[in-house]
């Protein structure tokens, strides 16, 4: 219904992807996209290569995107080409025991990242993947196919987000009300994202949730949030937002989403946003992506400053 459900395959990646003809040794090759989201314009693309026998694809470290676009009459238009790098994610998942104790799960994800791949216009579109290494030069990896919407459907780059009120330490006693990332940082529940903007500071805002994830990418988001949040907690503001009201979820099981994410919009989950310091969206993520991509965002956002 509201949340757009993740279909996982080993490392937690969206599929909406086709399989391929052959890779090399005659293994089947599955794109994965890592997103649900993608419009007019310029797109940053997510997606993992799975191999049948479930192990994922490491190598290449870059491959080449084919782009075409898929007329009503299933004609395919070719419109150009671009490249994906692959990247390296370390995280950790919170795990439950049925003594109630929780552990972490430190896991490293991998993922390719196309970081602007430009659509012309609305529809169904697919890419295709091609590989140079190998015995075949250039030969086709897998394919997935996706569609292409006018408008997003949460906050866009160069909105002015929402004054919410999110709930925040100072309104609890015990942070594991308010989160499940384990361990938690404090200052991401300090102050409310109305009184961040007050700040007139860049800020990062968080849409996750570790303990109830459906897409299992929200443990290492958070956690690359964590991790760039030691080099820029003195010039940045960080909020982690919990999308579903966990008191629902932990007393019922069902996953209704938060009066934020609501008020947001949020479609899917995990949701990562850049906002500068009046306010404006200059750069959002959807799903897993780097420290480095989130620490560049924010590189930019203190030099327009």
């Amino acid at each position: 219904r509201y949340l757009i459900f993740f279909v996982l395959i080993t490392y937690g990646i969206l599929l909406i992807g086709c399989q391929n003809p052959k890779y090399n040794n005659h293994t089947e090759v599955s794109a994965i996209l890592g997103a649900s989201e993608f419009l007019v314009g310029n797109n940053r693309v997510p997606f993992g290569l799975v191999k049948n026998n479930g192990e994922t694809l490491t190598n290449p470290s870059m491959v080449e995107l084919m782009l075409y676009k898929i007329e009503p009459n299933g004609n395919d238009i070719y419109k150009g080409k671009t490249e994906a790098i692959f990247t390296e994610i370390t995280g950790s998942t919170p795990h439950k025991h049925e003594d109630g104790h929780i552990h972490l799960h430190t896991e490293t994800k991998g993922i390719y990242i196309a970081s602007t791949v430009y659509f012309d216009e609305v529809g169904i579109w697919e890419i295709r993947i091609n590989t140079n290494q190998g015995k075949d030069n250039n030969s086709r990896l897998a394919s997935m196919a996706l569609n292409v919407i006018p408008k997003s459907k949460t906050i866009e780059i160069n909105d002015l987000i929402p004054k919410s009120i999110n709930t925040t330490s100072q309104d609890i006693e015990n942070l594991s009300e308010i989160t499940t990332h384990t361990p938690p940082i404090p200052e991401f529940y300090k102050i409310t994202v109305a009184q961040a903007l007050n700040e007139q500071k860049p800020i990062v805002v968080a849409f996750a949730t570790p303990g109830f994830c459906n897409s299992q990418m929200c443990g290492p988001v958070t956690d690359v949030v964590a991790q760039t949040y030691t080099s820029f907690k003195d010039t940045v503001n960080f909020i982690h937002i919990e999308p579903w009201d966990l008191n629902i979820a932990r007393n019922t099981g069902r996953l209704q989403p938060s009066d934020v994410s609501l008020e947001w919009n949020i479609p899917s989950e995990p949701w990562v946003f850049v906002v500068n310091s009046s306010g404006q969206v200059t750069k959002r993520f959807e799903g897993l992506f780097s420290k480095t991509e989130l620490s560049n965002a924010l590189e930019e956002v203190l030099s327009s400053k």
